[in-house]
């Protein structure tokens, strides 16, 4: 890269804003590199696309927050609610929160519109706006808007334009489910990730090749490719549209493992002339555009045959993409978290191209998004740590703090074998839980491992035949596993569903056999296995996970009484024996009722509850096994002021009752 050794002035300024001034007291650079790159093509007079980041205070973090309270608190009422009133309710949810969305893009909007103001006859511009969080990318036209820009008190920090690329490349068995006890889990007590949905920011895919037909034995995808953006589609005569790719669509079977597709590129659909394929319109581009996707979405739909997906095409049709690509994608999971199946989790199996950091990287442009998806949304993100061989240092966004970074291992034996595609590195022949030459790592950086080395998935994209195999290694393969198993343990049935994200990382970092990497004795870390970490949870013998009561809602005067029936069911939908749990009562606030009585009759608990003050409280019920593993349920209660007044014993009196 060419330096600044005929313009000394620029270079004082680019030292100048890295190292820090009045106006900021960290530099708005990433780097003094990436600080240089971006003068010189300013002082160039060349035009530049940067990503920005705006000093917004707490915006995102208050409002996001309200959006959890408020679903918070439509998710309770609606617990006593009939059909028709939670549709109503669900109906008024989401304007509450399109409201909350349009306040959040609003306040947002001022700092960054307070920002370019700042800059002379309005010359820099927002090519895209990130409406919902602090980022936006911006055309900077000169050497002064850049100035001016800088030294606004709204920026915080400046990006260079940086390409992604996906973490693998493609030059067999499925071995890689059964070391991690994905069919164990699955098999024999029935967690599949029901309920959940995990997000994949990725390339297109070809959606036939993703494997519905593990739920039930049928090829569930329709054989339609997903490759432009919503709207008509000279190339295939198809129109695109949200409804064509979501359940009960045009193209999607009820039973396929995908859920809805989106486009975040703006991509034009690869050159004509289209080559039939298959018997359908398939791009000739198919090969680049769309495998890594494709085998993203497969591993995580056999880890999880239950859990849904959402593919987000963050790279081109060629397989090219910009930070601003998969930054689009973490913004739409943030605008979309109310959307049911629930999301759990993010897998993004790319990476900012010629990054390595040996430290974390708060201020990564992917550091805000993650931050927000993980603290206020309890979504966690998986990336894979990197495949440049690398043994002490990872890519971004695996540096991010929150994000669970995984290396690749083996999951059986291997031969010998090198690979072109990460830099030429060779390994002999490896037995199980090894760690290959390619896999970067670092002591802290890394969260886990997975396996990743000759990984096997369905393709009909390469052979036409769904039951087909093809192989991939990489630590692209080695994220979608524990995405798969972020969406078994926060499963419908899992006991995991009631852990925050935080401590659904901490199970699935902590647990499993301890794998020292052979290429840096230094770094050990614990290769995932979700049979070991749903046992860390609680969820290996049955537990609570539902309560049943005979009444929704207690309305008595004081002095009254009234009787209650419940029972639980476990993980597996079985009734449980009421004797063989421990029972609680609680209130809030205290003091208005109280619980008088209790006695079993076979699995039922019965209990009596009777009337203290006028007021209205909260019953929570709580049932849990002998590990302290339980749910619970609020009944609200109000007591009447008038005193209640037993009925009369007609029998000795009946002129009490004439």
């Amino acid at each position: 890269m060419k330096r600044f050794r005929n313009a000394f002035s620029i270079a004082a300024l680019c030292c100048l804003f890295y190292t820090g001034n009045p106006v900021h007291a960290q530099s708005p650079f990433l780097d003094k590199l990436e600080a240089e790159e971006i003068f010189e093509t300013a002082h160039a007079g060349k035009s530049q696309e940067l990503m920005v980041s705006f000093e917004t205070g707490d915006i995102e973090d208050r409002l996001g927050k309200q959006r959890i309270a408020l679903h918070n608190r439509a998710e309770s009422a609606r617990k006593f609610m009939k059909a028709d009133a939670v549709e109503q309710s669900r109906s008024s949810e989401f304007r509450d929160d399109d409201n909350l969305l349009q306040t959040l893009h609003s306040q947002l909007n001022s700092v960054k519109s307070a920002a370019l103001n700042s800059v002379s006859a309005g010359n820099s511009v927002i090519t895209r706006d990130f409406e919902h969080l602090s980022l936006a990318v911006v055309r900077i036209p000169d050497e002064t808007s850049l100035l001016q820009l800088i030294a606004s008190p709204s920026v915080k920090r400046i990006y260079a334009d940086r390409k992604t690329k996906p973490i693998a490349n493609w030059p067999s068995s499925y071995s890689d489910i059964s070391i991690i006890h994905s069919d164990i889990r699955n098999g024999l007590n029935g967690y599949k990730g029901a309920g959940t949905r995990v997000v994949v920011l990725d390339t297109g895919i070809y959606v036939k090749a993703v494997p519905g037909w593990i739920e039930d034995g049928s090829a569930a995808c329709n054989p339609y490719v997903y490759t432009g953006s919503a709207g008509s589609s000279a190339a295939t005569g198809y129109t695109f549209t949200e409804s064509n790719f979501a359940i009960g669509g045009t193209n999607l079977s009820a039973n396929c493992r995908i859920w809805s597709m989106y486009d975040m590129t703006n991509s034009a659909i690869c050159a004509s002339p289209v080559t039939p394929v298959f018997g359908m319109p398939d791009p000739p581009c198919h090969n680049s555009g769309w495998q890594h996707g494709t085998a993203i979405d497969d591993v995580i739909a056999r880890v999880a045959p239950s859990t849904y997906i959402t593919n987000l095409q963050v790279y081109d049709n060629l397989g090219a993409g910009t930070p601003a690509y998969a930054i689009a994608g973490l913004q739409w999971v943030i605008q979309n978290h109310l959307q049911t199946p629930r999301i759990v989790a993010v897998n993004y199996s790319g990476a900012v191209v010629g990054t390595d950091y040996t430290k974390s990287c708060p201020t990564s442009q992917f550091a805000g998004p993650i931050s927000t998806l993980l603290n206020t949304y309890g979504i966690l993100t998986v990336t894979g740590t990197g495949n440049d061989g690398v043994k002490l240092g990872v890519t971004d966004p695996a540096c991010v703090p929150g994000v669970i970074a995984v290396g690749a291992t083996t999951d059986s034996s291997v031969p010998a074998q090198s690979y072109p595609q990460y830099g030429g590195c060779s390994d002999p022949a490896l037995g199980a839980d090894q760690v290959p030459c390619f896999s970067n790592t670092n002591s802290t950086l890394t969260s886990m491992l997975a396996p990743g080395v000759d990984i096997g998935y369905s393709t009909e994209l390469i052979a036409g035949d769904a039951t087909s195999v093809a192989a991939g290694s990489g630590t692209s393969l080695s994220a979608p596993h524990v995405a798969g198993a972020i969406a078994i343990l926060m499963g419908d049935n899992a006991y995991g569903k009631n852990l925050t994200a935080t401590q659904i990382k901490t199970l699935l970092t902590t647990s499993g056999p301890l794998v020292a990497d052979r290429n840096s004795t230094t770094n050990s870390k614990h290769r995932l296995d979700i049979l070991a970490a749903m046992g860390t949870a609680g969820a290996t013998t049955p537990h609570p996970v539902s309560i049943w009561l005979s009444s929704t809602s207690v309305a008595i005067p004081v002095g009254s009484s009234t009787a209650f029936s419940a029972f639980a069911k476990d993980q597996f939908g079985n009734q449980m024996d009421g004797s063989s749990l421990t029972w609680s009562i609680s209130w809030n606030p205290s003091g208005i009722a109280a619980n008088a009585s209790s006695s079993f009759s076979g699995p039922i608990y019965n209990f009596v509850i009777s009337g203290s003050a006028a007021g209205s409280t909260t019953m929570t019920v709580k049932a849990s096994n002998t590990s302290g593993a339980g749910t619970s349920v609020d009944v609200p209660v109000t007591v009447s002021s008038q005193t209640g007044i037993n009925p009369p014993n007609c029998k000795a009196n009946p002129r009490a009752c004439s």
